[in-house]
């Protein structure tokens, strides 16, 4: 099984990072596991690659790099398509959603606050979220969440309830069969 994860990456060890990498430490042996960072992830690049993943920085910071990226992208995953797109928050949550559906591959989203407020996020945020919250229904098979008053606040939002919550600490079993979800009746 191949999954292509697209993280926003940027300074410092942050959390969504970190599981990232701790979830493809413990599923590398069965699954080919691809990292695309919105920015660049200096505190984490190294870790990822001992950890044997192939990561690609793609530093978007503007529009014009935003759909440079789009077209680049989109010439790849149609070449070799993985299984799966898991992305991580908003900015990649909407990346995956204007690519991976075009090409018709499962994606899954990953949502790690429960901010939601205009005054929490800010006015490009918060349009980001709300954008997201509209997309919610027709994007994403499933919306990864780890933390049950954050699947609460953004169904509240708008969100569409695919939410499977997962709590951050938890231990993936080595030999677990991971199965392969384009073979799921949902997907097609």
């Amino acid at each position: 099984m191949k999954i292509v994860h697209i993280i926003t990456g940027g300074e410092g060890r942050g959390g969504a990072e970190g599981v990232l990498l701790r979830l493809i430490m413990a599923t590398s042996e069965k699954i080919d596991h691809t990292v695309y960072t919105l920015l660049d992830m200096p505190e984490y690049t190294d870790d990822f690659k001992r950890a044997g993943v192939t990561i690609e920085l793609l530093n978007i910071r503007e529009p014009k790099s935003f759909a440079l990226n789009l077209f680049y992208l989109k010439k790849q995953w149609k070449n070799c398509p993985p299984d799966v797109i898991q992305s991580w928050m908003g900015h990649p949550n909407i990346l995956s959603g204007l690519l991976g559906k075009g090409l018709n591959i499962p994606i899954v989203w990953n949502i790690r606050q429960s901010l939601i407020l205009k005054e929490e996020l800010g006015l490009k945020n918060y349009t980001l979220m709300k954008a997201s919250a509209w997309l919610s229904k027709k994007v994403p098979y499933r919306i990864i969440n780890c933390s049950l008053k954050s699947i609460n606040c953004h169904k509240e939002a708008g969100f569409y309830d695919k939410f499977i919550y997962i709590p951050n600490g938890v231990e993936i079993e080595p030999n677990a069969d991971l199965g392969s979800p384009r073979k799921d009746k949902e997907f097609t």
